[in-house]
């Protein structure tokens, strides 16, 4: 379904599409739909590959993320990095750490339930 000029029978193009069709979606946005168009992926200019050229998936709007840099914008560290955007190795024992290894911001390691925090990462109670 595409909307139409009343009057001249033209065409109306929804948002961020490629004329003259109007079914796809321009550079740097994805998620086309027929009426409401196409949303603008927004990369992280500092996260992405190539900032002078950013480029997303047109159906997900995933970037294309630098070396342990993560999220739909790539604007986040992956687990056990911390700092973005130099994202930088958490310095921590993992078999004590959660999941997530460390804080973001910080680099501070974030212990098990069963271990204690140490200047040295965490240290084993029981984990």
């Amino acid at each position: 379904m595409r909307l139409c000029d009343e009057v001249t029978g033209q065409c109306i193009c929804p948002p961020q599409t490629v004329k003259p069709r109007c079914e796809t979606c321009v550079k740097q946005t994805f998620s086309y739909h027929p009426m409401a168009g196409c949303e603008q992926c927004n990369c992280s200019q500092i996260g992405i590959v190539k900032p002078g050229n950013p480029v997303c998936d047109r159906r997900t709007g995933q970037c294309r993320c630098k070396s342990q840099v993560i999220g739909r914008q790539c604007d986040q560290c992956s687990a056990g990095y911390y700092r973005y955007p130099d994202c930088l190795l958490c310095d921590c024992n993992r078999d004590g750490t959660r999941d997530s290894v460390c804080d973001s911001a910080t680099g501070q390691c974030l212990c098990k339930v069963s271990c204690k925090a140490a200047s040295t990462g965490c240290i084993s109670i029981l984990c």
